[in-house]
This record gives structure tokens, C-alpha cells and sequence, in this order.
């Protein structure tokens, strides 16, 4: 089965790709022979689109395994944001004296990949994958809109009772973030994170009594982690210490931030913290500031398979499997790891072996066996 849906794969992007390069390379040099083409290739993407859409609803819903339809969804999602960026590069690079009709025929063609990746992402997404880049017509789209949005958040901005250094820190930070967006494109959750960004800043901005203390909480909490921030916030706390007083230093339950690949800011300012304490030359003194580790028997592959069993089973509250994953690091060791890194618990915690399976299996077995003995005694 996974043999058959790798061809009809192929088969598909063929189709489509053949499509798109006709719409890159259309030059309607001569009218009189060429005037009907972009209507015969728009009709022709539009009928290839249906098809594809027919049969991905077949090979999804076939006998096949979920490995493989997520490997087949998450193929062609991958194969058409490479198609939608080439149309698109396309579109940008046509120069005067532009073909006539050459940007509408791009256009129409970007926007029936568009619609195939959009539908692909809402009646697949169990399959999706929401860290594969967003296309980068997507992208542009995403920045242009937000930007209209944080415009349309000056005027609020101006009557609130923030303080204007505050203010041209979110907006130079928003303004790089965006541009980021724009130019080295983003995955879903990162969209995802800006918008909820100005949906929650939007809903503050409404209240009837705003501050800096409460908007830059309202930040911080969101994970806003640019440098211009991050850095406010460091001379903020540099005073506090200056004081003698101790930063408040809460933690952050998002791994996504304002900033894409950057680590939280709680994280960031941390380690700010204990190497302005002096801390960060010694190991054995920085691990003064962290919370004290819980010796495990367990080995890290054990130890990930009973937090992802937990996961699965809904025994946390939270959902992001970033914070989760960074909660077990920070608060336990192992016999031959004393400091577990994120990256060997995450490649464990979705990538268990069989050996630490059996392992974990006979220490619930051994646990059932307790809870039938202690709470179901035989009569």
C-alpha cells in the first residue's frame, strides 16, 4: 500500500508542477496564437487541483497505516509550498514592460495552491505537520495583515496610560517580528502565536484602566521575547538588584514567542541573572539558582516514555509538549545524566526503543500489581 501512494504522489505533484511551469515561463509574445492560454491553464491547475483533493480524501481514508498517510500528507504539503514559492517568486520577479496578463494568470495559479494547502491543513490535520514553513506568499499575506492590525492598535495605544518608551519597544519589536515573518517565513504555531498576540493585546487595550506594569506582565507572559524587551527588562531588574532586591523571575508556559527559534524569556533572563550573580563560571554554583533535581533509577528514554504515557492519557493540564518535555529536564537526573538536554529527552520522548518499553511495562505491571493488592484485595 505504501508503494502504491508514493507513486500516485509523484503522479500528482507531476501534474501540478508541469502547471505551474507553463504559468512561470508564459511570455505572450505572440497574441493572435497565445491569447487563450492563461484561461486554459488556470481551467487546467483548477481541474488537477479537484483531482487532487479527490484522491488524497481515497488514499487517506484507505486501509493504509497512519505512518504512512502521514508521510503521504505531509509529502505533499511539503512538495506544494515549494510549488506556491516558486509561483510566487515568479509573481515578484516580473519586471516592466510586464507581460500583459502574466501577474493575474501567477496570481490565479497561487491561489488554487493556496486552497489545496489550506484544505489539505483543515480536513488532514491530524496528519498536517504545523512546524513544516508556511508558504512564502503565506507568509507575506500574514505580515501585511498584522501590520494593518498593530496599525490599527496605535490609536489605542496613544490614549492608554503606557508609557511611550514601552510603547516603541512593542512596536520596533512587532515591526521586526513581522518583517522576520515576511522575509525568512514562518510554521503555523508561530502565525498562530501573532495572532493570539494582537487578539490578547487588542482585549487589554480595551479595559478601562491600563499601565506599564500590567501591559509589560501581559508581555512577558506571551513569551514577547525580542532583544529590545529582553533588554528593558534586564535594566529593570538590574535596579531591583541594585535595591537589594530579588527580580521576580515567573515562569513562562509557551515555547513559541514573539521571536521564532529564540528561547523563552524566562530562560533568557535566567541566565542573565546567575552570571550577573557570578554563578555562571562554576557549574556546581549555577545549579544553586535551579531548582534541586530529583535522582531517578529510571534511564532518560525510560523516563520520557512515562511523561509522553502521561501526555497521551491527559494527566497534565497543559498541552505544550515543549513545556512539559522542559519541566522533566529541569526537575529530574539520571544515574549516567545529571543535566538532561532537551534534545536527547524530545528524540526519546518520540522515539522510544522496545527495551525501554519492556522496562516501563513491568514497572506498571509492578505498580498494578500494588494497587490490586493494597485497594482490590481478593475476598
Amino acid at each position: 500500500m505504501e508503494v502504491k501512494i508514493k507513486v500516485l504522489l509523484r503522479s500528482e505533484l507531476t501534474y501540478l508542477e508541469a502547471c505551474a511551469r507553463l504559468a512561470v515561463n508564459f511570455n505572450e509574445s505572440d497574441a493572435s496564437a497565445t491569447a487563450v492560454i492563461p484561461a486554459q491553464l488556470v481551467e487546467e491547475m483548477a481541474q488537477r487541483c479537484k483531482e487532487f483533493k479527490e484522491l488524497m480524501l481515497r488514499e487517506v481514508f484507505s486501509p493504509a497505516k497512519d505512518q504512512a498517510i502521514r508521510r503521504y500528507v505531509q509529502f505533499h504539503q511539503a512538495g506544494l509550498v515549494v510549488l506556491s514559492d516558486e509561483l510566487f517568486a515568479g509573481l515578484r520577479h516580473i519586471t516592466g514592460p510586464a507581460v500583459p496578463g502574466k501577474s493575474e494568470l501567477l496570481l490565479s495559479m497561487l491561489e488554487l495552491v493556496e486552497e489545496v494547502l489550506s484544505y489539505l491543513e483543515k480536513q488532514f490535520y491530524a496528519y498536517f505537520d504545523p512546524r513544516h514553513p508556511l508558504s512564502s506568499y503565506h507568509c507575506d499575506a500574514v505580515s501585511r495583515e498584522l501590520r494593518t492590525a498593530i496599525e490599527e492598535l496605535a490609536p489605542l495605544l496613544s490614549e492608554s496610560g503606557i508609557g511611550s518608551s514601552l510603547k516603541d519597544v512593542f512596536l520596533h519589536s512587532m515591526d521586526d517580528a513581522l518583517t522576520r515573518v515576511r522575509i525568512h517565513g514562518a510554521d503555523r504555531g508561530q502565525v498562530d502565536h501573532l495572532y493570539g498576540l494582537n487578539y490578547q493585546i487588542r482585549q487589554y487595550l480595551l479595559l478601562p484602566t491600563v499601565d506599564d506594569r500590567s501591559f509589560q506582565d501581559l508581555l512577558y507572559r506571551h513569551n514577547f521575547n525580542s532583544t529590545q524587551f529582553e533588554s528593558r527588562l534586564r535594566a529593570q531588574f538590574q535596579s531591583e538588584l541594585a535595591a537589594g532586591r530579588q527580580p521576580d523571575l515567573l515562569p513562562i508556559d509557551r515555547e513559541t514567542g514573539l521571536v521564532a527559534g529564540r528561547r523563552p524569556l524566562d530562560i533568557l533572563l535566567k541566565e542573565w541573572y546567575a552570571m550577573q550573580n557570578g554563578t555562571a563560571l562554576a557549574k556546581g554554583k549555577a545549579r544553586t539558582l535551579k531548582m534541586l533535581r530529583l535522582p531517578l533509577h529510571l534511564s532518560v528514554p525510560q523516563l520520557a516514555l512515562f511523561a509522553r504515557l502521561c501526555y497521551l492519557e491527559g494527566c497534565f493540564q497543559i498541552t505544550n509538549i515543549s513545556t512539559i518535555m522542559r519541566f522533566f529536564t529541569e526537575h529530574f537526573e539520571t544515574k549516567k545524566q545529571l543535566d538532561i538536554s532537551l534534545k536527547s529527552f524530545g528524540k526519546a520522548f518520540y522515539a522510544a526503543d522496545q527495551s525501554s518499553a519492556a522496562a516501563v511495562r513491568d514497572y506498571l505491571q509492578r505498580m498494578i500489581g500494588l494497587i490490586d493488592k493494597n485497594y482490590f484485595p481478593k475476598t
